[in-house]
């Protein structure tokens, strides 16, 4: 609640204007509620028809592990009541409940009743090959990602309120995958895998930069790619052709089949309501599992980058580093931007054609290794050039260490105080403030000191 009121200016005023996506202003809450389904409804509707064999003649190129028999055997099998019990266990309690008013804390209190019906509930939907419709529902709340009084509905995160009973099974799938996350995706990416971070990441990036000028490629970039809404635009028939690859079994795959067959969504805006429409593609935002499941589907186009980059990547050390990635974040690094910014992107188009990713040119940028150097030529004009500086990973990124902290720290102290100032509107408690202090300012400067000093020294 102190979160919502801080964002919305303290006075939690609902939507009271978007654009829709032909940029039409829309003021009633009715034409909102609309504006958004039809939207969400474009966004998560069915993928064009593909061939099979596309997906089995793309995947068969690529080298990917695979897990052992007795691993897929584990994954696969009937869920007992010591994982519905640490599933409950697990889950954060104080969430808004879904469509069925019932929260993670009335399961915790009577977990030792409700353990067993779950139990039984996950072998019946298994024999039957379908959840109940109470799991399959979900309210999805449109949250402004700008301050813009008329912002387009693509300028808004869903935020989806899954019931807890799904969120259960959810967790227990997820709690089955996690141990093997590490067999199966490689290094290079450090997005929901265990003992990985951004810090990997971001001290990869700040290596290849500021090694001695005379190592540098001349002609070196790093190439940071933005997929449009990646999490909502997997296809799932691509995504169950990677795990079958990945040797997760077909016992698995029914799971997530369960959990992914015909799921329906209703939008809510303020008061408004909409009417529930089905959902084709996508990662369930919300589902414990879903990042996991990201996580699997790009690993295919990390694998090939890394099997076709060879030669083409930046070499630093022992190493040639030629991707990087945390979640849909993805950074290249290639050693001729002339020729190696063409290649690269008709890799991601390749992979985007059959993964339902849509990559976004527009918010492509191009980042020369050397400063000072010229665009190539070669460069596609709809790729942004960043001569001087971009944002990974939430860092400013620079050619010079001297320019990282205040280009960042300072960044964050002005942007700080302007919030301090703000607050001081608010009627809060001493103890709400030491909340807020706690809950905001904190985790920004904990982010910094732990990515940035760190890892720009090393």
């Amino acid at each position: 609640m102190l979160a919502w009121l801080v964002r919305s200016g303290g006075q939690g005023e609902p939507i009271t204007c978007v654009l829709d996506g032909e940029g039409s202003r829309k003021l009633s809450p009715a034409q909102i509620n609309n504006a958004f389904r039809e939207y969400y409804m474009q966004l998560y509707g069915k993928p064009s028809d593909l061939r099979t064999e596309s997906f089995d003649e793309y995947l068969q190129q690529i080298p990917l592990p695979t897990l052992s028999a007795e691993d897929k055997e584990a994954l696969g099998g009937p869920v007992s009541v010591e994982e519905v019990n640490e599933a409950i266990a697990q889950l954060a309690p104080g969430k808004t409940p879904g469509t069925d008013g019932l929260p993670m804390d009335f399961y915790k209190k009577y977990r030792s009743l409700l353990a067993p019906q779950l139990t039984e509930m996950c072998a019946e939907v298994r024999r039957q090959g379908e959840l109940p419709q109470t799991l399959r529902e979900a309210v999805v709340v449109p949250l402004p990602k700008t301050k813009d009084r008329e912002a387009r509905v693509t300028e808004f995160r869903p935020l989806s309120m899954l019931n807890s009973d799904f969120k259960i099974l959810s967790k227990i799938m997820a709690a089955r995958l996690l141990p093997h996350m590490t067999k199966l995706v490689h290094t290079d990416q450090n997005g929901f895998i265990p003992a990985r971070s951004t810090s990997l990441n971001l001290r990869r990036v700040f290596s290849v930069l500021h090694m001695p000028r005379a190592l540098r490629p001349p002609a070196g970039v790093l190439l940071a790619v933005d997929f449009e809404k990646a999490f909502d635009s997997i296809r799932w028939d691509y995504l169950r052709k990677v795990m079958l690859k990945m040797g997760l079994g077909e016992e698995w795959v029914k799971w997530v089949d369960l959990l992914y067959a015909s799921p329906l969504v209703r939008d809510k805006t303020g008061k408004s309501i909409s009417s529930a429409y089905p959902i084709y593609r996508g990662t369930r935002q919300g589902c414990p599992l879903s990042p996991m499941l990201f996580a699997l589907a790009i690993e295919p186009l990390a694998a090939q980058l890394r099997r076709e980059g060879v030669s083409k990547g930046i070499i630093w050390g022992p190493a040639e580093h030629i991707v990087s990635l945390y979640a849909n974040d993805i950074l290249l690094y290639l050693r001729d931007g002339a020729g190696g910014v063409g290649w690269a992107l008709g890799i991601l188009e390749e992979f985007g054609s059959l993964s339902g990713l849509r990559l976004n040119r527009r918010k492509t940028f191009v980042f020369p290794v050397l400063a000072g150097c010229a665009r190539p030529e070669s460069c596609p004009a709809d790729v942004n050039w960043a001569p001087q500086t971009f944002k990974y990973l939430g860092i400013q990124i620079f050619h010079e260490l001297s320019d990282l902290r205040d280009g960042n720290l300072g960044r964050t102290l002005r942007s700080l105080r302007t919030s301090v100032e703000f607050w001081r509107s608010l009627k809060l408690s001493i103890m709400a403030r030491v909340a807020l202090s706690k809950m905001v300012m904190l985790p920004r400067l904990l982010y910094y000191f732990a990515n940035l000093l760190h890892g720009s020294e090393s």
